[in-house]
């Protein structure tokens, strides 16, 4: 997987939308499977009071603190991002 956001940095109320990311087979054992078994990202927010994530990557920040969101590619190649949220 490519992508080249490793901190986001969003303020309470605010929202940043992830973009970039595609995947990238860099070895044969990492296939990709067909759409029909999910999409190709799922995001999942390590802290949902900090900050959430929807299923096309926007993060909306919640409350000030700190927390991470994965970025997760149809086959299960992961990227972790950090997020503050002012």
């Amino acid at each position: 997987m490519k992508g080249k956001t490793t901190h986001v940095t969003v303020a309470a109320g605010s929202s940043y939308q992830l973009t970039g990311y595609k995947l990238v087979l860099y070895k044969k054992r990492h296939k990709a499977l067909g759409l029909g078994h999910g999409p190709m990202f799922r995001y999942i927010s390590t802290n949902e009071n900090i900050a959430s994530v929807s299923d096309s990557g926007l993060i909306t920040g919640k409350n000030p603190g700190n927390c991470y969101i994965a970025v997760v590619a149809i086959n299960g190649v992961r990227k972790i991002l950090s997020v503050t949220v002012q």
